[in-house]
């Protein structure tokens, strides 16, 4: 019994004397209690105290947003969930797709902290994919995609995967970088890309060259907390463990001086553990597996009674989640019933209206069939009784023209048998005027057979050029002759008229049957007659 006392008594005054040379690295619980409550957070809590009042859902949900972010910070983790989930819980009644975005980034922070990978990714990858929408609509600028691309590369680096912490880091690059902050901390992140591939050469000299930027850095000395454990990384990988202890050290000290990535000393602690085994100081090793082990059964397990409240959360919220889902669904499905019925009532009332169209198209048809057809009959009786009329009136005409020619065939003959007279006068007179006489009987002759073409050409106007055409080696006098075949002229009266005999008038006849190509049993007279009648038809 004595001996346990002293024993007992030793271990206190041992860890006394090793936590009085580390007091500015030493976070306890009792510390984290004491930064729960500040001005920041006294604020933001009024805040939204007063937009709930107002009634302004908006205002609310920022509010919530702001002291969700704020109690993170403080790893007030119970308080930071109970804000995102009342977050949640209006935006379930409002659209306001970009509030819902910050929600799911700082879900999926929360999710990472406790390590439950699966949910934390789920939750970044939908706030990255609302927010591409919005830059997609120009609602917001390209450059708010960088902190959705810059929490899953910090994630998957946590993990070790070195694959999509890449992926994720050319996605940050990839936007256009304007202030020299930005620039400096996306360097430091590509240093960090190196030390996890293992590239060390080039990780010690970026260490070297980045950290008197980043120290002069005013406004995020509480970044150093992730870049001083990183170089502490550098140095244990490389086996330079002292220096290792001393970042590892640092990077605590400047967690709880800025109070700032507090979640991170856990992990530092047992950082410190490790190096210290290496080195051999195993009284050092115990006294920080000691106090990382106490904080982090307090800040992460999932047993203890302050985080118990999360879980809970998470399932009421899943729960109402779920049955919204279901009420949705039985919505969707209602809605695609009407829907259905919808689309069946209008393809019936297109087919109704197919089918009067068609009726009505068809009908139309057939009414403008039967119009053409009477309209054409019209008009075909209409060109059959104008040339049934033009053939009588040609026949008139020819007739006429044949009884015209007849009587110039007489009057010819009358002066002929005169001439004959008054040649022998002329023989025994020898009188002049005898002559003249004779000589303007000759002239007379001439103009009567040029007054007769002349006639005959008026009466069939394309005669002679449609005879001429389809038969071009016709002379002038066989186109006398064909004229006169046409009249129905006999041998003897086309004899008379030509002044030519009987016997030579037949001869032309024959020879004329020949030039125009007929054979044995067509008739010459009927022939002729087709001709500008099978013209017209071929035009």
């Amino acid at each position: 019994m004595y001996r346990q006392i002293l024993i007992v008594l030793f271990c206190v005054i041992f860890s006394t004397s090793v936590f009085a040379s580390d007091t500015d690295i030493i976070i306890t619980t009792d510390f984290l209690k004491e930064i729960y409550e500040d001005d920041d957070l006294i604020s933001a809590e009024k805040e939204l105290l007063e937009f709930r009042n107002a009634g302004d859902v908006r205002g609310e949900i920022r509010a919530y947003l702001k002291l969700g972010g704020l109690y993170c910070n403080r790893v007030n983790y119970h308080k930071a969930y109970e804000s995102y989930w009342e977050a949640l819980f209006l935006l379930d009644k409002e659209n306001y797709p970009m509030l819902k975005a910050k929600v799911y980034r700082g879900m999926g922070i929360l999710y990472s902290l406790f390590e439950r990978n699966d949910l934390a990714v789920k939750y970044y990858k939908q706030a990255l994919s609302m927010n591409r929408k919005l830059v997609e609509n120009e609602v917001i600028p390209l450059e708010n995609l960088r902190p959705n691309y810059h929490s899953l590369m910090v994630h998957y680096r946590y993990e070790g995967d070195a694959e999509n912490t890449q992926l994720y880091y050319d996605s940050c690059t990839s936007i256009p970088m304007e202030d020299n902050v930005s620039r400096i901390l996306l360097e430091s992140e590509e240093t960090f890309l190196s030390l996890l591939k293992g590239e060390l050469v080039e990780t010690g000299k970026s260490f070297k060259t980045l950290m008197p930027q980043l120290e002069g850095l005013e406004g995020n000395e509480s970044y150093l907390v992730i870049f001083y454990s990183s170089y502490g990384d550098y140095f244990y990988k490389i086996q330079h463990y002292k220096e290792a202890i001393d970042y590892y050290k640092k990077a605590l000290k400047v967690a709880k001086l800025e109070k700032a990535h507090l979640n991170f000393t856990p992990l530092l602690y047992e950082k410190l553990v490790d190096t210290y085994k290496m080195i051999g100081d195993y009284q050092s090793a115990l006294k920080f597996a000691t106090v990382g082990n106490s904080l982090n059964q307090w800040l992460y397990s999932s047993k203890s009674e302050r985080n118990r409240s999360l879980f809970e959360i998470s399932d009421e919220y899943k729960k109402r989640e779920q049955a919204q889902q279901l009420e949705i669904e039985r919505q969707e499905l209602e809605n695609y019933k009407q829907e259905q019925k919808i689309l069946w009532l209008t393809v019936a009332l297109l087919f109704l209206i197919i089918l009067g169209v068609f009726f009505m198209v068809r009908t139309r048809v057939k009414t403008l069939k039967l119009k053409y057809a009477l309209e054409k009959e019209a008009i075909e009786q209409k060109q059959k009784l104008h040339e049934e009329k033009n053939q009588e009136i040609l026949y008139v005409k020819n007739s006429e023209l044949t009884n015209t020619t007849l009587q110039i065939i007489a009057k010819d003959e009358l002066l002929t048998s005169i001439k004959g007279k008054l040649k022998d006068v002329y023989k025994e007179t020898k009188s002049k005027e005898v002559q003249k006489v004779m000589n303007a009987i000759k002239l007379n002759q001439d103009h009567s057979w040029l007054e007769f073409e002349n006639r005959f050409t008026s009466v069939n106007p394309s005669f002679f050029s449609q005879l001429k055409e389809k038969h071009p080696s016709l002379t002038n006098y066989d186109l006398k002759i064909c004229a006169l075949i046409k009249l129905n002229f006999s041998g003897k009266e086309m004899a008379r008229l030509l002044g030519i005999s009987p016997e030579s008038a037949n001869t032309s006849r024959y020879r004329l049957r020949k030039r125009l190509g007929l054979v044995k049993g067509e008739d010459l007279v009927n022939y002729l007659g087709n001709v500008v009648t099978n013209s017209k038809q071929t035009a």
